[in-house]
């Protein structure tokens, strides 16, 4: 029974060896089908090798020479072949380099023109840089500053108080309408003064002096100096007087003892008979040496009128008259700066002081009032 059984594990043991040899004799065969024509054995492909990325400086588009065609394109990929097992052996596998290539077709590639090829381009600078534009000046904004206009005495004081403290505003781009807004109040507050002047009139309290009479030669116009001997002190009013027919007046020069003279533009009509018309009040008394008398005959009289000149001497300071005079270059000053503004400091400040020069002579004629 042992024996039977060790000759049927020998029996099986026969058959795997037979197999074992029958399957190498297939390899074998196979192997020597692959061998080439001189019967040696080709050598396994050597593995892929992968080459190092090179740095550079190039732009993108020098370095990709040939992009991947997009979608839609017309690029055709190349179909792969047959290689023959052997042929397959012997050539090396390709790199990814001509795989890319030969994965790509090469391409036109179109760009956009820059801003400078559509303006032009930019002219080198040779010079020194352009400076900035200047900023425009400041627009002349509006100024409100709502009053009466003045009755009497109390209201004409606080309005030129007020003018001064309108100039005195640091705002420049006010400058223009403050001042026309001044001009305005200096306007109607002078009216109001003139006004009280007339009726509360000091000729009463002059004291007149005879100057000259001289002949109105015509029939065009005479021109007569009429000299004062000796000066007279304290002078503040000049009026005349007509006889033998009407004389019309154009302007009157005094020349005081300083040398400075006084013009008035009359354009006036003195009438016969009538003294003491066409008055010229100087505002402030001064020693008069001459008068400068531009005038002609009126009224077609068979006689040659005279013209008599009388200079007066006040007893009082006229205040009223003082005031309106600082009032005038109060005037002067602000529409100059009005037209200049940018050099307007020296105007207001100007504008300011006959401005508070005329004040100090409305309080001083409400203080002589009282008395």
């Amino acid at each position: 029974m042992a024996t039977d059984q060790h000759s049927g594990w020998r029996a099986v043991s026969r058959r795997f060896l037979v197999a074992a040899f029958a399957l190498q004799l297939a390899i074998a065969s196979l192997h020597f089908a692959s061998e080439g024509a001189d019967g040696a054995v080709a050598p396994a492909p050597p593995p892929p090798s992968r080459e190092p990325m090179q740095r550079t400086s190039a732009p993108a588009s020098l370095v990709i020479q040939t992009p991947p065609p997009g979608i839609g394109s017309a690029a055709v990929l190349p179909t792969p072949t047959a290689v023959p097992i052997g042929a397959a052996a012997r050539t090396p596998p390709p790199t990814t380099a001509e795989k890319v290539a030969a994965a790509t077709v090469p391409l036109t590639v179109r760009t956009l023109p820059t801003a400078s090829a559509m303006v032009g381009a930019r002219p080198e600078q040779t010079s020194a840089p352009i400076p900035p534009a200047p900023m425009p000046p400041p627009r002349p904004r509006r100024f409100n500053f709502p009053y009466v206009p003045p009755l009497g005495m109390e209201e004409a004081g606080s309005l030129l108080r007020a003018c001064i403290d309108i100039l005195a505003i640091n705002d420049a781009p006010t400058i223009v309408a403050r001042c026309q807004k001044v001009s305005e109040i200096i306007e109607v507050t002078s009216h109001c003064l003139t006004t009280l002047d007339q009726r509360h009139s000091t000729l009463a309290a002059y004291e007149w002096h005879f100057v000259d009479r001289e002949k109105v030669d015509g029939p065009g116009i005479d021109r007569d100096v009429f000299q004062m001997q000796p000066p007279v002190p304290r002078v503040s009013a000049i009026s005349f007087s007509a006889d033998f027919g009407n004389v019309y007046i154009y302007s009157v020069g005094v020349l005081d003892a300083s040398g400075q003279t006084t013009t008035f533009t009359l354009n006036r009509l003195i009438e016969e008979n009538y003294p003491h018309q066409g008055i010229c009040h100087l505002f402030f008394p001064r020693t008069v040496q001459s008068i400068t008398i531009l005038y002609q005959p009126r009224g077609g009289s068979s006689r040659t009128p005279r013209l008599a000149v009388f200079a007066g001497a006040a007893r009082e300071e006229e205040y009223l008259k003082q005031a309106l005079w600082y009032l005038r270059y109060a005037r002067r000053e602000t529409e100059a700066a009005i037209q200049n503004p940018e050099s307007a400091a020296p105007h207001l400040e100007a504008a300011s002081e006959n401005l508070r020069r005329a004040a100090s002579r409305l309080i001083r004629y409400r203080v002589k009032s009282f008395f």
